[in-house]
Formats: C-alpha cells, sequence, structure tokens
C-alpha cells in the first residue's frame, strides 16, 4: 500500500519535474509567432513568418518569472522528503507554496500560467495528501 508520504513525496518530485520543461520551453521555445504583410500602396511580396522567443521579445527580466515556479516546486520537495516529512510545519508549507503557485497561475493564466498550472496541481495533490497522512497519523 502506498503511504501517505510517498504519495506527498511523489506528487511534489512529479511538479518539480514539470515545471522545468515548463521553463524551458517558455525560455528557448518560438512562444510569439506572427506573419507580416504589406499594406495597401506599396510593392506587393510574399508574407513573411518570424517568430521569437520570451526572453527576446521581453528581455533577461522574464527569467526571474520562468524560474519562481521552478523554485517553489523545489521547495516543496524539500519539504516532503525527510524523516519528519508530516510535520505539521512542513505540510503547512506545502500549502502555502500550492496556494501561491495557484495564485502566479491565476494571475498570469492568460500568458505563461497556464504552462505552470500542473505543477501547481501536483503541489496541492502534495499538500493534501500530506494534510490525510498527518491526520491519519502515518509516519
Amino acid at each position: 500500500m502506498l503511504r501517505f508520504s510517498n504519495a506527498m513525496s511523489i506528487s511534489a518530485w512529479a511538479g518539480h519535474v514539470l515545471a522545468w520543461p515548463a521553463g524551458a520551453w517558455l525560455a528557448f521555445g518560438p512562444t510569439y509567432q506572427g506573419v507580416s504583410a504589406t499594406f495597401p500602396g506599396e510593392s506587393a511580396g510574399e508574407a513573411a513568418r518570424f517568430s521569437a522567443t520570451l526572453i527576446e521579445v521581453n528581455g533577461l527580466r522574464v527569467v526571474p518569472l520562468l524560474l519562481l515556479p521552478i523554485l517553489l516546486s523545489g521547495i516543496a520537495v524539500w519539504a516532503s522528503q525527510g524523516t519528519d516529512a508530516m510535520n505539521k510545519r512542513r505540510i503547512a508549507l506545502l500549502w502555502l507554496l500550492a496556494v501561491s503557485l495557484l495564485g502566479f497561475c491565476a494571475v498570469s493564466i492568460f500568458s505563461i500560467g497556464v504552462f505552470y498550472l500542473p505543477v501547481a496541481l501536483a503541489l496541492l495533490i502534495a499538500a493534501i495528501t500530506g494534510s490525510i497522512g498527518q491526520a491519519k497519523g502515518q509516519r
């Protein structure tokens, strides 16, 4: 039988593992795409397609925003590990991290938040399983 502390740890690790490809895609993937067109009165030409990364368009100031979910999920992994993983303070920290990341996703849902939503849900599952395990007294 899967113990609640193991489920909590697995969920936290799953969230952390999901945060890395989301951050890498947003940083280096072609997140901006478009087509340039000619205006009436100009010589007709072919439409040119272009793409750019989030960092190319917005500069390095977006890097902390991309790293925040990775950092929060890394702290969640730490909070879910160890022999005292069912400690009340660690469970409270997991809840704080899960709610913070859900808030981050809600605020940025129309841009980068949707990419980090699976991470937030995994941390929420870790917090829920930790709370259930603590309530049942599992260690």
